[in-house]
């Protein structure tokens, strides 16, 4: 059953009128500003996607902690990794990474980084992932893609561009 969000609501997608579907796109609930009970300038972020060949529109509503970018990007990380049969738990707090999969019997901690944090911010951020995690993964819009790659990626660290998301579980057998 298909809940109607709320003003509360954090996160909510659209699709364009007749998106391109492929079979490998995900069901994934129509809403529009009409079935959220909100006004389109009233405190709401978007952003576009395209995803597995379907034009997808996301809306949130503004908060000062949250990026629609990243909320949005951290949601298709999950689906990507759950639609190659790939564990994992997308975690919902400050301290543990975006998500958590297990692969091959180890925890792998994957974040999504718009680019906003400081780099030693970012550096200190994986240093406290390897006391806990075999792998630490860095997906980042591909403008970032470059320099986190010369910056941070090393044996226990692999950068992705957010265009290459697909590549994610080979990214993972390299365990």
């Amino acid at each position: 059953m298909i809940e109607t969000p709320t003003a509360e609501s954090l996160l909510a997608y659209t699709s364009n009128p007749e998106p391109e579907v492929t079979p490998h796109a995900p069901l994934k609930p129509v809403l529009s500003y009409q079935d959220t009970g909100i006004g389109k300038n009233e405190g709401m972020q978007e952003m576009n996607i395209a995803w597995h060949g379907a034009n997808e529109h996301w809306i949130m509503k503004k908060n000062s902690s949250l990026s629609i970018e990243h909320e949005v990007m951290v949601k298709k990380i999950f689906e990507e990794l759950d639609s190659n049969g790939i564990k994992a738990v997308i975690m919902d707090n400050s301290r543990g990474p975006d998500v958590i999969a297990y692969m091959k019997g180890k925890r792998v901690a994957i974040e999504y980084e718009t680019g906003r944090k400081s780099i030693s911010s970012t550096s200190d951020m994986i240093k406290k992932r390897f006391d806990e995690y075999a792998l630490v993964v860095i997906v980042v819009n591909e403008a970032a893609a470059d320099f986190y790659r010369n910056y941070f990626e090393g044996e226990r660290v692999k950068v992705l561009s957010a265009f290459r998301l697909s590549d994610l579980g080979k990214v993972l057998m390299q365990i």
